[in-house]
């Protein structure tokens, strides 16, 4: 126990006060977020330990925040496993559209309204769009590409296979990410 404090105490004196440090960290989300909240209350303890009379309202209200930081991690833990990770890679054929300004897919696709990393192996191009609707009066396996994402692929002509890979709900790749493709 004193060797999981020890390295507690080591973690908290970490210069997480700076605001650069700490968007990094708030950047992962709301687990960041969290994370975050949950190492203040481990230094406000820490430092009400260190004391040699310790406040009682003090402790009370660490209690309560230290409740709401278990709280947030519970629905955060709860909301990942209810989402699940549907972003397995899928084959797509491209088709070639002037009626739409980027990417859509099937209204009944689980792509839709997410940000879709889109990879066309033959020319090693990458792409990332978010995927608007498309009424689904053909095969659901394919992707409209406006003309620019097309161009961007490599893709010249209909029927090309491409793969979709989806990010998280409410998420993107990250740009560092897209940087270095």
């Amino acid at each position: 126990m004193d060797e999981l404090s020890g390295v507690l105490t080591t973690f908290s004196q970490q210069d997480f006060t700076s605001i650069s440090s700490a968007l990094d960290i708030i950047k992962q989300g709301l687990i960041g977020l969290i994370f975050l909240l949950s190492l203040m209350a481990f230094r406000l303890l820490n430092s009400e330990q260190k004391k040699e009379q310790s406040d009682v309202n003090i402790v009370s209200s660490i209690n309560k925040y230290m409740y709401l930081n278990t709280f947030l991690a519970i629905l955060v833990f709860i909301s990942s496993v209810n989402n699940g990770d549907d972003s397995e890679p899928q084959k797509l054929t491209a088709k070639i559209s002037t009626d739409i300004t980027s990417v859509a897919v099937c209204s009944e696709s689980k792509l839709v309204h997410r940000f879709v990393l889109l990879t066309h192996q033959d020319q090693q191009k990458m792409v990332q769009y978010k995927a608007s609707a498309f009424p689904c009066t053909e095969e659901s396996s394919q992707i409209w590409l406006s003309k620019d994402v097309a161009m961007q692929l490599g893709i010249t002509s209909n029927g090309i296979e491409i793969t979709a890979i989806a990010a998280l709900k409410g998420q993107k790749f990250a740009d560092e990410f897209m940087r270095g493709i």
